[in-house]
């Protein structure tokens, strides 16, 4: 016979709490292993995160202090194999998603009966993640932004840069300013500026620092990193 489904049911109402382990209850396949609405202190670290003390954290979407999205980002830091479902989310697209970015496995809206939490318990402790099409489709939506927020600038091999180019970069990782450049180099300030324009340009960058920290991982200065370009130095 298989163990039953360890839960805990975090959340500050004693009327609601009480109704959700009777309803757990009366379930062979589920046990709830905390006695009265806490949080089992969350606060403190396990001694071991391999071996979280319950299987599912149901999350009280209307708790206060702490609220809801915080109990779950700390729920899934401190027992990371333990899987969190907040259950009475408001049935709109934004709550929901900010549960599912705060690592949610699954959740219920405010309306869900009885027969939806069970079932959802399950799906989630079987490794799925039960959602709506819509919701499903807006998780992707948010997942591709987050990529191409990551990824804002252009991929390494699109980014091509001259000799002359190159020179000025290193100069700048080195900490040269426009002047100290234009003299090492034999060539005018107003020279200068305009090459590190085009560079910023190419690199997607909005200043010295970050074209420095981009041109070394697109592999266009290589060597030692400079621990920081001096504030004085960093306009271009």
């Amino acid at each position: 016979m298989k163990s039953p489904i360890r839960v805990c049911i975090m959340h500050d109402h004693r009327l609601f709490f009480d109704a959700v382990w009777n309803v757990l209850r009366q379930q062979d396949t589920f046990a709830v292993v905390n006695p009265a609405p806490d949080t089992l202190n969350l606060k403190l670290p396990p001694l071991d995160n391999s071996s979280p003390p319950f299987d599912i954290a149901l999350i009280d979407a209307t708790m206060d202090n702490p609220d809801a999205i915080s109990t779950t980002r700390d729920c899934k830091q401190l027992f990371p194999l333990a899987k969190a479902i907040i259950i009475g989310l408001e049935p709109c697209e934004t709550a929901i998603l900010q549960a599912i970015e705060a690592g949610a496995n699954g959740y219920t809206v405010k309306d869900a009966s009885c027969s939806e939490l069970l079932y959802t318990i399950q799906a989630v402790h079987d490794g799925q993640t039960p959602c709506s099409p819509r919701i499903a489709a807006l998780v992707f939506a948010r997942i591709a932004e987050i990529a191409q927020q990551h990824n804002r600038y252009v991929p390494e091999h699109t980014v091509r840069v001259t000799p002359r180019e190159c020179e000025i970069l290193q100069l700048l990782a080195d900490g040269c300013h426009n002047a100290e450049i234009a003299h090492q180099l034999g060539i005018t300030l107003h020279t200068v500026k305009n090459h590190v324009h085009h560079i910023l340009e190419k690199f997607q960058a909005r200043g010295r620092r970050e074209v420095i920290q981009r041109a070394y991982e697109h592999g266009v200065l290589t060597g030692p990193r400079p621990s920081r370009v001096p504030l004085a130095q960093s306009r271009v």
